[in-house]
């Protein structure tokens, strides 16, 4: 597997299994209002064009971006895909 350009691929925070039966609709929204506790992401790998963090790097990236992102699962991990210009902090 290969990243391009300037994208970044992050480690998804595993959600808790819920007891209770949800919808998708539901499932999208707790997702959704989780995603504003998701502080700190690890960099799972980057893009060829990627030059202000390295995989590994603990990142903040804005809610309504992770909203956007493009979720892949590789393997058996769901990573989430952005750009590089969505990360605000580079820990």
């Amino acid at each position: 597997m290969k990243v391009l350009g300037k994208r970044i691929l992050l480690i998804k925070p595993e959600t808790k299994k819920s007891s209770l039966e949800l919808n998708e609709f539901e499932k999208a929204q707790i997702e959704r209002e989780l995603m504003a506790q998701w502080t700190h992401l690890t960099v799972h790998a980057i893009g060829d064009d990627v030059t202000k963090v390295a995989t590994g790097d603990v990142v903040y990236v804005y809610a309504n971006s992770l909203a956007n992102a493009e979720i892949v699962e590789i393997g058996e991990t769901k990573m989430l895909i952005i750009s590089e210009a969505e990360v605000a902090i580079n820990w």
